[in-house]
């Protein structure tokens, strides 16, 4: 990708070491979210659905990553069962835009991803960060028919992305 060949030569071309890792961190982040993005892609096109279980480990190696780079999160699942395809992925691309687009900035992320009565919640809990979305972030979530609701709180962002039906299992 042009952004991990860009962020690579700049950590080269940096005297910082400090910055150099947080460089390092940034491309190890972006190459967890491209691996794990097929994986959800090759998996959906099985048959159209992506287990919640799937969708989970997809987040929780990205946080895993987010970790490694200084910044803490935590990640909670109860939801189970599939999920359909474009909601899955919408969800997962809008996660990832938020994150990417903020990196510097952030400085905790929490994930509580669960299942309600016939609801299913993807909640996103972004610290330091005060930012509503843009509107290619709302157009790709109501593209795949999820919901959304942002709040904000001193400099904590509230992302919560839900659609009805739950999981089928």
């Amino acid at each position: 990708s042009l952004s991990i060949t860009r962020i690579a030569e700049h950590a080269l071309n940096t005297a910082d070491t400090k910055r150099r890792a947080q460089l390092r961190s940034h491309i190890a982040l972006l190459g967890a979210y491209i691996k794990r993005t097929a994986n959800l892609r090759l998996l959906s096109s099985q048959n159209g659905s992506i287990s919640a279980g799937d969708l989970g480990l997809s987040v929780a190696e990205v946080l895993r990553y987010l970790n490694l780079a200084g910044i803490p999160c935590e990640f909670s699942q109860t939801a189970v069962g599939m999920i359909p395809a474009e909601k899955a992925l919408a969800v997962f691309e809008v996660f990832d835009a938020l994150i990417e687009d903020h990196f510097t900035e952030l400085r905790g992320v929490y994930v509580n991803f669960s299942m309600g009565k016939n609801r299913q919640v993807f909640k996103l809990t972004l610290e330091n960060l005060r930012v509503d979305s843009s509107s290619s972030i709302r157009d790709r979530l109501a593209e795949a028919d999820v919901q959304t609701s942002f709040e904000f709180e001193d400099d904590v962002g509230y992302y919560s992305f839900f659609w009805e039906g739950g999981c089928g299992l």
